[in-house]
This record gives C-alpha cells, structure tokens and sequence, in this order.
C-alpha cells in the first residue's frame, strides 16, 4: 500500500488530520484561559506604564528644582502634558464604561497632530 503514491499520501493526510484533532482537543479548552492571562498581562502593563509615569516625574521634577523653564519650553511640556490628561481621561472612561474605543480625535491628539502652534503663556 505504501508504495501506492496516491494511497501514502492518503495516510499522510490521515496523520496530519489525527494530530491537528489532538491539538485542538487540549488547545481549545485553554484558549479562554490564555485569552485571561493575555488579559491580566496588558492590565499590569497598563498599571506599570502608570507607575512609571508617576515615578519618572516625581524624580525628574527634584531635578529640574530651581529651573528657569523658557517659553518653548513651557510650550513643549503644555502639549505633552495634554497628551497626558487625553490618555489619562482615556482611561478612566475605559474603567467606568468598558468602551476602550480610541476615538480619532484623541487619536490625534495622541500621535501630537491636536497639539498647539507655538508656546503658550500660563
């Protein structure tokens, strides 16, 4: 029979079907449990990045203690800063409604294309 090319691709086909099937059958049951621990990973990077936001700032700001911040300096940190509050707003509407959607606007602004012309005065 294995000399048959038609008949050894057969059983070929056969062995592959067999180990896919056993594949799937221990794979499947699993997926909802990755799909949680996917889940669990990105809500503790979500919570680190914001640690390390906090923390950056916190030690960059002791730093910068009796700076003198020019006007395009004063600019530049305005418009970061608004990225800031749009994710942060961002987040929290996510927490309070389970809509993660990004909207174009906020995606925008994300990306730096929502900012300011030039520096801004306090």
């Amino acid at each position: 029979m294995m000399s048959d090319r038609r008949c050894w691709q057969m059983v070929n086909r056969a062995q592959i079907d067999h180990a896919t099937q056993a594949v799937e059958r221990h794979v499947e049951p699993a997926v909802p449990a990755i799909r949680r621990l996917q889940r669990s990973m990105e809500f503790i990077d979500l919570v680190a990045a914001c640690a390390q936001f906090t923390a950056t700032v916190e030690r960059t700001m002791a730093k910068l203690a009796g700076h003198d911040f020019t006007d395009d300096e004063r600019g530049a940190l305005r418009d970061r800063l608004q990225r800031v509050r749009a994710a942060a707003d961002w987040i929290e509407q996510a927490i309070d409604t389970g809509n993660l959607t990004l909207e174009e606007g906020l995606a925008a602004l994300l990306r730096g294309e929502g900012g300011h012309d030039g520096p801004r005065e306090p």
